[in-house]
Order: C-alpha cells, then structure tokens, then sequence
C-alpha cells in the first residue's frame, strides 16, 4: 500500500532523477513533533532543486489524490501521505524517500480493494521455519521486466482506484484517472512442485525500486524480499495476473527455464550487491556493469531475472501518454478556452 505517516517539512521527496522537492507546508495550526505536516495539494508547483538531468526537473506538475486518504483531514483539506502518480514537468515520477517523521500514522479507509495490497499475517510458527530455512539458502533470485529499450521491477499486486489529478503549468486544471485493479503471481517450479508467490510493493505506484517489491508465499504465508532457492537443479518461472489453481493452466505460461548454477547471462545473471541495481528503471548500460563472477568462496548467489510482461508495455507506454497528454492539455488550457468563447454561436 505504501506509507501510511504523514509527510513532514523535514522529511524527503526527489524527482526520479534525484533533485530535491523543496519542501513548504501551508497547515496554519498543526505540527508533529514541532514540524508542519504538508497537505497534499502543498506539492502541487513545489520547486525542485539540483536535478542531474540533462532536461532537468524544475517543478512539481502534477498531483494526484492517490497521494492522501479521505480519512486524513484539516478542515477540507487532507495531508499528504505518498506520491503515487505525482509528477515533475518532465513528465517523470515525483518519489517519496523519508516522510520526516513515523509516529503520525493514517491506514487507509478499509475496503475490498485496499485488502488485496496487503499480504496475509505470517504464523509465528511459519516465520520460525523461515529463519532455519534461510540458513540453507544457496540463491536469491531478484526480478526485473522488459520494458522497450529499459527494464522495470515487476508489477505488483495493485488497488483499483480512481483519483483526482491536478495540473499546473499556468492555471491549475484538475482531471480524472483509473488505476486498475492488477492481480500479480510468481510461478516457481522446481523438480516437479510449484510455489506460488504473490507480489506485493511498499513503493511508489509506477515507479517502484527493485527492492520494494516483496514477495508472499501464498502457501505458509511467509514474506520474502526475493525469491530463496535451495538447490541447483532448473527452474522454470511464470508470471501471471490471475491466480492459478491448475498445473496445467500454470504450464501454459509463458516461462522463463532458470539454471541457479548457470544463468544464460542474458535473461539471468549473478550479481554481487541488490542495492547496486536498485533503480525503478534501469537502463543496458547499468546491467552490463552490474553483472558479476562469483567467487568460490561466496555462499550465496544472487541471481537477477529477466521476464517478459507484455501487458506491464502496454501499462508503462499509457502511463507515459497520459501523461504528455495531460501536461501538454493542462499547458494549453488557456488557448483552449479562447478558441471555444471566440467559436460560441448564439441561439
């Protein structure tokens, strides 16, 4: 789901790119801790500083309601709680990285939507298993998807939701946007059983990092931030936005055959550090010089996975072009009521 703690002036929120939101709360009366919480319309023409783009971010262009709760309020008003669907004028992902503060908290209103983006309690008795387990653990597969000419974590298990956005470029144009619900499942097969896993994400909706996206195992409930592997044999992994409760229909899919022992290095391949690959989009250049020989003496091996998700293209080009669409509409705005006053026939 995301973070659920109010947003304070001290806290942290950078372009994808990595320039600084400058940070200014217009709350009149409230403070946490002696710091203004931010509302969420406070980000909407924030100035961005020190981007490193050769295009850089200058500002905060789009907001989206995505961003709060209805159930977290000042008067009309409602704070600030993530940065999904918030945008620079670039076009690119607006990422919350520290909300200054974590004892000011806001769950999100309970319902049949927000459920699925939550997992399911772990039995203590399971997490005890999983720590004896993990001493065994030879590889660790990390998951990326193609995504034209770049690679992207995989898409996690999502709410519907429909959001209001707000545009500013010269006058503030507010519109409508539809997250749709996405179901999102691991296939993991190895001599003869199936795991299925599914997969969750503590990030930024759109723009997750690789490490946070986590994983379930949907049969002992245990969480993961990867899939563990405890033997050499091959393994075949498919990807699914629907549950699968037949091995058939589970065969069926589109796989990815896996040897831990020896990755093709071209749709899997070691590396040394997950942090170092720890992008929401990473480019050719970077998983050439990310990929890494094992040492002997290295006791776990670190795989990263490279699957097709046709539909996770088809979801990132919408993404973009809504988003020119609505920045180049919210930009024209003016001319556009213009033409229609100048073209208005009377009756």
């Amino acid at each position: 789901m995301g973070n659920i703690s109010m947003v304070t002036e001290k806290g942290t929120i950078q372009c994808v790119c990595g320039g600084n939101v400058i940070l200014k709360s217009t709350v009149p009366n409230h403070e946490i801790a002696g710091v203004k919480p931010l509302l969420w319309k406070d980000l909407l023409g924030a100035t961005i500083d020190g981007c490193p783009s050769r295009n850089p971010c200058r500002v905060v262009t789009a907001i989206n309601s995505a961003g709060t709760e209805s159930n977290v309020g000042s008067v009309n008003e409602t704070y600030l709680l993530r940065t999904d669907g918030f945008k620079s004028n670039q076009g690119r992902a607006i990422i919350l990285k520290n909300p200054g503060q974590e004892n000011s908290k806001i769950s999100s209103t309970p319902t049949i939507e927000n459920e699925v983006v939550n997992p399911e309690p772990t039995p203590i008795g399971n997490e005890k298993k999983a720590k004896e387990r993990k001493t065994k653990e030879k590889y660790q597969l990390f998951f990326l998807r193609k995504s034209q000419l770049s690679y992207k974590p995989l898409r996690p298990t999502r709410a519907f939701r429909k959001a209001s956005e707000l545009y500013k470029v010269t006058d503030i144009v507010e519109t409508k946007s539809i997250y749709s619900h996405t179901h999102s499942y691991l296939y993991i097969t190895q001599e003869g059983k199936t795991l299925e896993y599914k997969i969750f994400s503590k990030g930024t909706i759109y723009a997750e990092n690789l490490l946070e996206i986590f994983f379930q195992d949907t049969d002992d409930k245990t969480i993961t931030d990867y899939i563990p592997i405890y033997k050499d044999s091959s393994i075949d992994i498919s990807y699914s936005n629907i549950k699968l409760e037949n091995k058939k229909d589970i065969s069926k899919l589109k796989k990815l055959t896996l040897k831990p022992n020896i990755p093709d290095n071209k749709n899997s391949f070691y590396i040394k550090d997950e942090e170092s690959i720890n992008r929401d989009i990473i480019f050719e250049d970077m998983i050439k010089q990310v990929k890494y020989k094992p040492l002997k003496n290295d006791k776990i091996h670190k795989v990263i996975c490279i699957i097709e998700d046709i539909l996770g293209e088809i979801e990132d080009m919408y993404d973009d072009y809504h988003t020119s669409f609505k920045l180049a509409y919210a930009h024209n705005i003016g001319k556009i009521n213009e033409i229609q006053k100048q073209n208005v026939y009377p009756y």
